[in-house]
């Protein structure tokens, strides 16, 4: 069974500006990324090492709520992903994961919506998780219209 789900206020206002900022304070541990070979390239910055990121409410709540659904063993990516204007992914299927999550940090943008192809689009609102078989759906980023879209990326084993 293919499974997805959609959580609003997953990260506080408080906790989205600061990964903003700290995104923005790490300009030099950037790395420029060209996703499914699109021409716009995407920063990211993989914090998965950063103790003040990973202690958030929010990697409990995935371990309670979530592992009996989709079985994995443990986080292997954690990034915080900025999306300039005119960047987007392509659809695809991350292979070797078992579960995905990004979460909107701002919502100031146009476009840029996460798609599980033909089953659901999700909205970008601060805050908002959508949580997905990574390895089974396909999925996309659409087009950011406007802007600069943050997220933060994780995957899980």
């Amino acid at each position: 069974m293919n499974s997805y789900f959609v959580l609003d206020n997953v990260l506080t206002e408080k906790d989205c500006n600061y990964l903003i900022n700290y995104f923005n304070q790490s300009l030099s541990f950037i790395k420029k990324y060209s996703h499914n070979n699109i021409p716009v390239e995407i920063d990211t910055l993989n914090v998965l090492g950063v103790s003040n990121i990973i202690n958030l409410p929010m990697f409990e709540l995935l371990e309670k709520k979530f592992k009996h659904i989709f079985s994995y063993n443990k986080l292997d990516n954690l990034e915080i992903v900025r999306w300039p204007e005119k960047s987007y992914a392509k659809e695809h299927i991350d292979e070797g994961d078992k579960m995905g999550f990004f979460v909107y940090l701002n919502d100031d943008f146009g476009g840029g919506e996460n798609e599980l192809v033909n089953i659901h689009k999700v909205q970008p609102q601060k805050g908002r998780m959508s949580l997905f078989d990574n390895g089974k759906l396909l999925h996309k980023v659409n087009k950011v219209l406007r802007g600069k879209r943050y997220m933060l990326s994780g995957f899980y084993q």
